[in-house]
């Protein structure tokens, strides 16, 4: 049973755009719809993307029949650009809402753009801002999760999916609707209480763990994340700031 509210019209998805299949649906969100689309806010997706990506370059495995992958493109007005990870953060807790639902284990937010289950990725997000002078005139929220996938290529390092935390399969486009709606009601959410839950669900948030700082294996503590997206990590009793590519988790 997906439990719904009445809708919040002000962030509300109203057109869908399946594709069969296709090799991004971020590519196709940014280009077929700056050519054609007259402005509305719409949900591109996909069972069936061949060259899915991440952040900073890296692929995404989508499978073919057993999982989402789609992209919302968000319209907006008066959106500064130095408040843009403000969407990375209603962007995850959305995904996170949306994978909570499905899976009794507890769901994380892994900086800057996963979806974390234990220590298992089940989602990754890639966020594309379009950028006129100072202000985001449209975002792409790109993301992939794994729902009925239950055999990874070997080569993808720690791997999940709710068919493998849950054991049920699931109906992708019941799934794909109640998913526009989590995005919608996190879009439609006051500022403070988005930031406020969003360092509740970070991933290893005040816990000693290892990560990868200039090519050194390093025991650091995270305790926050600043307000343009990096990430603050205790080191040794003094606090530093990391932007995407200057650490890596440690799992």
């Amino acid at each position: 049973m997906i439990p719904y509210d009445l809708p919040d019209l002000s962030m509300q998805i109203k057109h869908f755009i399946y594709l069969a299949e296709h090799p991004s649906t971020n590519d196709y969100a940014i280009n077929s719809l700056s050519n054609n689309d007259p402005k509305r806010n719409t949900c591109v997706y996909t069972y069936n993307q061949t060259m899915g990506r991440g952040q900073i370059g890296r692929k995404w495995y989508s499978g073919t029949d057993k999982n989402i992958s789609c992209s919302f493109r968000y319209y907006l007005s008066d959106f500064k650009v130095k408040d843009q990870f403000l969407l990375n953060i209603a962007f995850s807790l959305a995904i996170k809402d949306f994978v909570s639902t499905y899976v009794s284990q507890k769901v994380l937010i892994k900086w800057p753009n996963d979806i974390y289950v234990n220590d298992h990725k089940i989602a990754g997000l890639l966020i594309q801002n379009m950028v006129r002078s100072e202000q985001i005139s449209s975002t792409i929220l790109g993301v992939g999760i794994n729902v009925n996938e239950d055999n990874f290529p070997a080569e993808l390092p720690n791997p999940t999916s709710i068919i493998k935390l849950s054991k049920q399969t699931q109906d992708l486009l019941e799934l794909q609707l109640y998913l526009a709606d989590c995005v919608r009601k996190r879009m439609s959410q006051p500022t403070e209480q988005l930031q406020e839950e969003y360092l509740s669900s970070l991933y290893r948030i005040d816990t000693a763990s290892t990560y990868l700082i200039d090519g050194e294996k390093q025991e650091g503590i995270i305790r926050g994340v600043a307000e343009d997206g990096k990430l603050e990590l205790e080191l040794g009793g003094q606090r530093r700031l990391f932007s995407f590519r200057e650490l890596e988790f440690i799992i």
